[in-house]
């Protein structure tokens, strides 16, 4: 409809055209992309020695351990009711103890966890374990169970970790941590 009045507005054969479909795709993708967080959330500047610039460098540090040859990187999230002694956490990481052939891949799976007992209980067991704090800005609030409402900003949260580690140059191989 807003072609056809474009058209009969004698649009066609000028300027405006391509400058209204560049604007119209330029909206609908800020609108997608940025789903609702402020711009200036997005683009942020890395001040040397800030606490985000000392998390980022945490990270790094954390996933150039834990990466495979090829920039590779096996990634699952946990909090606190997955994470504790005899919990989904100790039983997903001997899945890969004794599953056949999988054990190499222990040391590229990188466990983020997601509140301070989590990651407690993640390095009791193992040695590649991302601080709550790495990704405060994505986890301010607490998750709520799957069955919540809520679930759906874990799914976005998740997402922003995800992008971050992209971002960073790193393939990325997403698991849930009840997956065997």
């Amino acid at each position: 409809l807003f072609l056809l009045r474009m058209r009969g507005l004698a649009f066609r054969n000028s300027l405006h055209l391509p400058l209204a479909a560049f604007l119209i795709l330029l909206l609908c993708f800020l609108l997608y992309h940025y789903n609702g967080r402020p711009l200036q959330q997005t683009y942020t500047t890395v001040v040397p020695n800030s606490p985000s610039s000392l998390r980022r460098q945490e990270l790094v540090q954390v996933l150039k351990k834990a990466v495979m040859s090829d920039r590779t990187i096996i990634l699952t999230m946990v909090d606190e009711s997955w994470a504790s002694p005899g919990s989904v956490l100790d039983i997903f990481l001997e899945s890969f103890k004794y599953g056949e052939d999988t054990q190499m891949f222990l040391n590229h799976l990188l466990v983020i966890a997601m509140d301070t007992k989590a990651y407690q209980h993640c390095i009791s067991l193992h040695h590649h374990c991302i601080h709550p704090n790495t990704f405060a800005h994505y986890f301010a609030t607490k998750i709520q169970s799957a069955t919540s409402p809520d679930h759906s900003s874990f799914s976005w949260r998740r997402n922003n970790v995800l992008l971050e580690m992209l971002e960073l140059g790193y393939n990325t191989i997403f698991t849930e941590a009840d997956v065997l």
